[in-house]
């Protein structure tokens, strides 16, 4: 979901979330992900998530955006 208070705006995404926790997916990811997220973790023990948006709607139910995977 995403949120704007000042504009009173939110949005809700909907699709299909893959797990890497290993493999050239999740370095590409890592390549991307901003310093400060990558200093939290050293040791590099986290997975990247990689996320398909299907469709994105108001909290009301007013699609926005509909696509197929």
């Amino acid at each position: 979901m995403y949120r704007n208070g000042l504009l009173r705006k939110a949005w809700r995404f909907y699709g299909q979330a893959s797990v890497h926790e290993h493999g050239e997916i999740r370095e590409q990811v890592m390549e991307r992900t901003v310093r400060d997220e990558l200093d939290r973790d050293p040791d590099r023990l986290g997975a990247a998530v990689v996320i398909t948006v299907t469709r994105i709607s108001t909290l009301g139910g007013e699609v926005l955006q509909e696509g197929t995977i």
